[in-house]
């Protein structure tokens, strides 16, 4: 018995060392690295969640992350040189490209057509969207919040010149509403539940439209992304991983996200917003739209009469398309 034991060890024993041989042959992955500047959101969880189940680091991409309240600031460092990709909602893109810079798209991060809202104090007696007339709304402008504000006055019928605008970034949020500075704030996820839970839900009325899709994309410089193409890819791959995780592993995935977010908004603020949004890889003829849309409005709002770039050469799909083909169905696109 005990010789039969021995047998067995030595050749468990030997098919490791073949295993190991095995392996020893096999060139080993050098990770290469990246580096992407991320909005601390929620909206972020691709990113978040490839970094946390550590799919950056099995796809051969050591990735460093830094973190910006707005994606306006996380491209202003990728502009800048500061950073190889950008994490950003679709007007900075758009308002980028029209500017004359040469922004590659790689993929949409996230969707929601309910993720912009304005919420509104009742006891300034506002209780439907025309009661805004008058009112001062804060915004923090150049953003997606700018677009969502504009289109939702025309599609309520209200003229911008009916409200008074008040400019702010989102740290003075909470104390313009809540201090009674403001009748009404142009807001987003996770901001919107964190407000709303501050002002009270009884005390407040949330005013949402359907007709702007919030989305945010994963974009950098054409000659930086050029230049990373190999950590580019890896990255593209531990992301497609990531929707595949969070659509199976939706519990799991929040939490990552919520710890990541810790520091600045508590668990059940990232929870209640977690299914207003979809987090998903893609490049298509709906992010097209979208960008020659807010690129005419751009013009429009800038009194200029300058040609629209030519954003289908933005859309840089043959990164996406060599990791997950089905996710790029944009008719063209710049290569």
């Amino acid at each position: 018995m005990h010789t039969l034991h021995a047998r067995a060890a030595a050749a468990a024993a030997l098919l490791t060392l073949l295993l190991a041989g095995c392996d020893a042959g096999k060139p080993a992955v050098v990770p290469l690295p990246l580096s992407i500047a991320v909005v601390a959101q929620p909206v972020a969880a691709l990113v978040y969640v490839a970094d946390g189940k550590g799919f950056f680091r099995e796809e051969g991409v050591a990735v460093e992350l830094s973190a910006f309240d707005l994606g306006r600031d996380a491209l202003a460092s990728a502009l800048a040189g500061g950073v190889d990709l950008a994490t950003v909602f679709d007007l900075p893109v758009a308002r980028k490209l029209s500017e004359g810079e040469d922004l590659a798209v790689l993929a949409t991060l996230h969707r929601s057509v309910s993720g912009h809202a304005v919420l509104a104090r009742r006891d300034r007696g506002i209780a439907h969207p025309e009661d805004l007339r008058g009112k001062r709304i804060g915004v923090t402008k150049g953003i997606s919040t700018d677009y969502f504000l504009a289109t939702f006055l025309t599609s309520a019928g209200i003229p911008r010149t009916a409200v008074r605008e008040v400019p702010l970034e989102p740290a003075a949020y909470e104390q313009a509403l809540l201090g009674g500075g403001l009748d009404a704030l142009v807001v987003f996820n996770p901001h919107t539940y964190k407000l709303r839970a501050a002002l009270g839900a009884e005390q407040s009325v949330l005013f949402r439209s359907d007709l702007y899709l919030e989305t945010s994309v994963l974009v950098g410089r054409r000659a930086r992304v050029a230049e990373k193409r190999e950590a580019v890819l890896r990255a593209l791959r531990a992301l497609v991983r990531a929707e595949d995780f969070i659509r199976d592993h939706e519990e799991e995935s929040l939490r990552i996200v919520a710890a990541r977010l810790a520091g600045k908004f508590p668990e059940n603020t990232v929870r209640e917003g977690w299914g207003v949004f979809r987090a998903e890889a893609r490049l298509d003829n709906l992010l097209l739209t979208q960008l020659i849309q807010q690129g005419h409005w751009l013009r429009e709002n800038n009194g200029r009469h300058a040609a629209l770039p030519d954003f289908e050469r933005a859309l840089a799909v043959d990164y996406l398309a060599a990791v997950r083909p089905r996710a790029v169905t944009v008719l063209h696109g710049g290569r």
